[in-house]
């Protein structure tokens, strides 16, 4: 992994071992990598490397960064149900009066957990990755 530029915000850009493009923005808290290399392809491969290359020089990586690599965090929102309410009692549907009493619905969703500020570990993640999936 070897650092290319180096913007005054704190914003770092790496090659990657197998020729993937790989940034880390500590302003926002993310870490982000380019599309993989084929494997199974080497002309496809060559083509991708090149592109890469390309936009080094044209001073246009930003552009190439496409997958977040921060972890995923699960949890659960809570969203008031500002629709009538039914229940059914015996055979007819009835609609509840009570306005005092509030009903919630439980959502299950994820985010991304965010490094700002934090370049320390978004280099750290960044260099997981590399190592786990760069391996050329």
């Amino acid at each position: 992994m070897r650092l290319l530029k180096s913007l005054k915000n704190g914003t770092e850009y790496y090659l990657l071992d197998d020729g993937r493009l790989g940034a880390i923005y500590p302003s926002t808290g993310y870490a982000r990598v380019s599309y993989a290399i084929n494997k199974k392809n080497a002309e496809f491969a060559k083509r991708q490397r090149e592109r890469n290359m390309q936009a080094i020089a044209e001073d246009k990586i930003g552009k190439q960064m496409l997958y977040q690599i921060n972890p995923v965090e699960k949890y659960e929102e809570y969203h008031e149900i500002t629709m009538p309410l039914y229940y059914n009692f015996f055979d007819t549907q009835r609609q509840y009066q009570n306005e005092w009493r509030k009903a919630y619905c439980r959502i299950p969703t994820s985010r991304r957990v965010l490094y700002v500020a934090n370049r320390q570990k978004l280099y750290d993640l960044l260099e997981a990755f590399n190592r786990k999936n760069c391996q050329s």
